[in-house]
């Protein structure tokens, strides 16, 4: 399953985003972490740069897995929001109507 996650870092710039990517990498179920697009700097400061995510799942419901996901990306040192914003490529909001924003 391919997941995008938009990531906010923290204005701190205390990490840089290839180590935010390495930490992602060793999240249990992930395969690959690459990055899908430049970086982009926000209005507030905030490096902001959309990932793709491929994971395998194991014994877990897609939403599940998805939640589980942010949160434990949200607690990466430098991480300020993680947003779910596609799953294989079609956008979260066709898919369902919650939010995966942490």
């Amino acid at each position: 399953i391919n997941v995008t996650v938009r990531i906010f870092t923290s204005l701190k710039k205390i990490v840089t985003i290839p180590d935010i990517m390495t930490e992602i990498r060793i999240i249990t179920g992930v395969a690959i972490c690459r990055q899908d697009s430049p970086v982009k700097r926000s209005k507030k400061g905030r490096d902001v740069v959309d990932l793709d995510v491929r994971y395998y799942p194991d014994h877990m419901e897609l939403f599940d897995y998805l939640e589980t996901l942010g949160k434990v990306i949200k607690k990466i040192k430098g991480v300020d929001i993680v947003r779910v914003i596609k799953v294989d490529g079609q956008d979260v909001s066709q898919i369902t109507d919650k939010k995966f924003i942490y």
